[in-house]
């Protein structure tokens, strides 16, 4: 019997693609949960700097909160129409850190208090937004990261 002209090719198994159950959960709103989590997180700080005493680690978890916040309103465009008080708040707060850095206590006066709890009312009303999704969080995350804020 002849040998075949082709030599014969090991298998191959085809992937189709990924799990859409995960692709799905990805494009999917913030639940309920996650959205408290987050938003539970960044009033905490902000009370600590509030009622005090409040610390450099307190004032850079609000920051980056209101760092989130603004991203979201740029890239995403939700609650692009508040961009001014959001960035009004990190003026403020970086005010709040400047005076921590000098003098050593991380506390609001009253405009800076009240700017950044306005930020972060709108922050929880973001994650609201169905259009913030865990995969945009990510995306906003590395972004950060990316520009080491």
């Amino acid at each position: 019997m002849a040998k075949s002209q082709k030599p014969r090719k090991q298998y191959r198994k085809k992937i189709f693609g990924t799990n859409p159950l995960l692709v799905m959960e990805d494009l999917a709103p913030l639940s309920l949960k996650d959205q408290m989590k987050f938003s539970i997180l960044a009033h905490e700080t902000h009370m600590r700097l509030v009622k005090g005493p409040g610390t450099m680690d307190d004032a850079m978890l609000v920051g980056g909160t209101l760092n989130v916040s603004e991203l979201m309103a740029t890239k995403y465009m939700v609650g692009y129409d508040w961009l001014s008080e959001i960035l009004a708040a990190q003026q403020a707060l970086g005010a709040v850190m400047a005076r921590g850095e000098e003098k050593g206590i991380y506390a609001y006066t009253g405009p800076e208090k009240q700017a950044v709890d306005l930020a972060l009312e709108i922050h929880d009303a973001q994650l609201e937004d169905k259009r913030i999704t865990p995969a945009r969080i990510d995306a906003i995350v590395a972004d950060l990261e990316r520009m080491n804020c």
